[in-house]
């Protein structure tokens, strides 16, 4: 009998006793000793992370008693680390789960899929057979995270609820994926992301090609994409049972709204696109306080569509000829 699992990136704090969460089919768990060390040799090997730095899943950044602008690693008891796995029945290199978690609020990344004999009851090492990895997601969820910033992320039972049912639309779409070519498409090209740091100013291009190639079409003398995007968009944040709040995260004056926040990004998007210094001083002024935001509303906006796409394929389809 094999057994399936993905090696979580990120780090992951249990709010039970048993150190794991059942989601349907799914387990969410601290790794076996023997899977860890697994995990330990074949990241190093294959670079996941650097054997030269402090490992984060074994290792934990606390200020000093006498300065606490100063941080230094502290290993942990092997009882804290904070390896985590997704153990599951799917499909070898299936989609769903890893569109599923980053599709999510936790927006958890995978490291890479391997699967392994049972081993209960064994003494010797498990025979465990890597899976697809991808060296450029590690190194750019790396990237992204400063070492002196490794938040931990908590599991509550509304994430459960909309893992559970981001999994069930999505098996339902992949049924039927081949009507929708689109919606497909930016599925990929959403995971493709992934591969972009947020240091670099061309994922934000990233973001709204896949809003353009969802929601807009090419129609000469008629409404331009960017009004396209901020109508169509807008009316999806309206049919939301949670409705995106700009306010969360730009700072502006009462009249400040969805549509004309998305008018600014795709401003923003044509200066990136065209090669053009950003007029932060002026049009633009809006994102000058808030830069570092800016990637955390796109993916949420992003996020917003495709779960609706998810949903409702045909609307999705619809509003993109208008």
């Amino acid at each position: 009998m094999h057994e399936k699992f993905y090696f979580i990136a990120d780090k992951i704090n249990f709010n039970n006793n048993k150190n794991s969460i059942e989601i349907d089919d799914l387990v969410i768990c601290r790794p076996d000793p023997k899977i860890i060390e697994y995990l330990r040799e074949y990241s190093i090997k294959n670079q996941v992370f650097n054997q030269y730095d402090p490992n984060i899943y074994e290792f934990d950044l606390k200020a000093k008693s006498d300065d606490p602008t100063h941080f230094n690693w502290h290993k942990l008891e092997s009882s804290e680390w904070k390896y985590t796995i997704i153990k599951h029945n799917l499909p070898y290199n299936d989609r769903v789960l890893p569109l599923a978690f980053s599709l999510s609020r936790l927006n958890l990344r995978f490291h890479f899929e391997s699967w392994v004999c049972d081993i209960s009851g064994l003494d010797e090492k498990p025979e465990i057979l890597p899976g697809m990895y991808d060296p450029i997601k590690s190194f750019v969820f790396f990237t992204d995270r400063s070492k002196f910033e490794t938040p931990i992320k908590e599991i509550t039972e509304s994430d459960i609820k909309e893992i559970k049912d981001l999994i069930y639309s999505l098996k339902d779409f992949f049924k039927h994926e081949s009507k929708f070519d689109s919606i497909d498409k930016s599925l990929k090209d959403f995971m493709h992301l992934q591969r972009i740091s947020n240091i670099s100013p061309f994922k934000v291009i990233g973001f709204f090609s896949i809003l353009e190639l969802l929601l807009s079409t090419y129609k000469p003398n008629e409404s331009s994409i960017n009004e396209q995007l901020k109508n169509k968009i807008n009316l999806i944040n309206n049919l939301s049972k949670k409705p995106i709040l700009v306010m969360d995260y730009f700072n502006g004056p009462d009249t400040l709204n969805l549509p004309i926040i998305l008018g600014k990004l795709y401003r923003y998007r044509n200066s990136i696109a065209h090669g053009n210094k950003v007029d932060f001083e002026k049009d633009l002024s809006i994102l000058a306080d808030n830069k570092n935001k800016i990637l955390d509303f796109l993916n949420v906006i992003t996020k917003m569509v495709l779960k609706q796409a998810l949903l409702t394929p045909e609307l999705i389809e619809d509003l993109k000829k208008c």
